[in-house]
């Protein structure tokens, strides 16, 4: 969904506008009344593909660019993965340099668009690169378990545990 200047490459984009988007708002976190090193990205299921992404693929920012938002670094602080996916796989795409950001991941195991294999294997990649995660996952909801909308889902109420979750890794 880029303004301007996109290509036919649409997950390259994707990437290239998440780490700007981290940049531009780290480099206004002042004006913006924004705490920088508590900027992170939340995904819903491509969403979270990309989120992922970023935790993979993340830079330290060019400290030689003219443009001083890509100066900035385009680490988050942590990653919400909500119904984590991957073009419909259990297999992983993803890789994690050490200094993975924390992940904290909401799934359904009943999920069969984003099976929660997926999922599981890439908690145990972050946890392996030396992270943190917080696995919440409901037996029942499918693919839509983290919509906080319906109480009768039995995901809804995960802004409750994701919250004091980010607190506690934020410290």
């Amino acid at each position: 969904y880029r303004v301007g200047g996109g290509s036919n490459d649409a997950p390259r984009d994707a990437l290239l506008d998440a780490k700007r988007a981290v940049r531009m708002v780290k480099q206004n976190a002042a004006r913006w009344g924004v705490a920088s090193e508590h900027l992170g990205v939340i995904g819903y299921s491509a969403g979270s593909h990309l989120a992922l992404n970023l935790a993979g693929t993340f830079d330290a920012g060019d400290a030689s660019a003219s443009d001083p938002i890509e100066k900035q670094s385009s680490r988050p602080a942590f990653v919400g993965s909500m119904s984590t996916w991957a073009d419909y796989s259990a297999n992983s795409p993803f890789t994690f340099p050490d200094g993975v950001p924390s992940v904290y991941f909401c799934h359904a195991e009943d999920d069969t668009l984003a099976p929660i294999a997926l999922a599981r294997t890439v908690d145990m990649q972050i946890r392996a690169k030396g992270g943190t995660t917080q696995l919440d996952f409901y037996k029942t909801g499918g693919h839509s378990t983290c919509h906080p909308g319906d109480p009768k889902m039995e995901g809804h109420d995960w802004p409750n545990k994701f919250w004091p979750w980010v607190q506690s890794v934020l410290q």
